[in-house]
């Protein structure tokens, strides 16, 4: 046999060719085959399951057409960028996407990373690209997720679950340095208030005193005049996972939620 063609594992997840051989090189082939082996892992999990209920709980309008993914990372050197990358692919087949509807990037792609995307995947490495229907952008830095908000403009937004960023900063702290972040997590508040006073059906919440006495003891930020003037959006939707914490995939979607702008 010609040291050129090795023999390769068949799934349901690869490409449905007559033939038992693959001309590609070892390390796309080894790629392919760990690639190949998460999907059908990824595809049969309770996080994937979820997220199939959660999808389908949303009017997506109008029709997703494309996909952009950043920060997934080096897929060929992080495991956990590889499982991102099967749940990427598991997004595009849902909204029945082929390749050159997904575009692509991230600054720390290798060679062999980019050649297995693009010949394998059939996916766009786009740095530039600056709109599209969904965005996924897993464990994104917070100054990119501001930086897409007000160039992109995104109806659709699966990353991290924004309400986790007052672990770090105070509500005024951050308005005050990534503006349009505060005000997406505004309405996500704004939602979950008025859900709590549906709940409440008008009867007022009880405090103890001492519990009241305790809060009167905490500092006080200043009062924040949210302004949605220049803002492209009024009001968000967050939808969050449960099953995103398997021991299978480690923390690949630990902290995600899906926002709807």
């Amino acid at each position: 046999m010609s040291e050129e063609f090795i023999v390769v594992r068949r799934s349901k997840w690869q490409s449905q060719s007559n033939s038992k051989y693959c001309s590609v090189t070892k390390n796309i082939d080894s790629l392919y085959i760990e690639f190949c082996d998460k999907l059908e892992l990824l595809a049969n999990s309770f996080f994937y399951k979820e997220t199939i209920l959660i999808l389908n709980k949303i009017k997506f309008e109008p029709k997703i057409t494309n996909i952009r993914c950043l920060t997934i990372g080096s897929i060929s050197q992080d495991s956990a960028a590889l499982y991102q990358l099967c749940y990427l692919k598991l997004l595009a087949d849902f909204f029945q996407l082929s390749g050159e509807k997904i575009s692509i990037f991230d600054p720390i792609f290798t060679n062999l990373d980019s050649k297995f995307l693009i010949e394998k995947l059939g996916f766009k490495i786009d740095k530039n690209s600056n709109f599209a229907d969904f965005y996924f952008m897993p464990h994104a830095p917070i100054v990119l997720i501001e930086e897409i908000l007000i160039k992109d403009k995104p109806k659709f937004m699966l990353t991290n679950d924004i309400s986790i960023y007052n672990d770090k900063w105070s509500d005024y702290e951050l308005y005050e340095k990534y503006p349009n972040i505060a005000l997406l997590k505004n309405c996500i508040q704004n939602n979950k208030d008025n859900e709590q006073e549906k709940q409440s059906n008008g009867f007022q919440i009880y405090h103890s005193k001492k519990k009241l006495k305790k809060k009167n003891l905490v500092h006080i930020e200043p009062t924040i005049n949210y302004n949605y003037q220049d803002c492209f959006f009024t009001k968000c939707t967050k939808l969050q996972f449960i099953q995103n914490n398997e021991q299978l995939y480690g923390n690949s979607f630990s902290d995600m939620a899906i926002h709807i702008i």
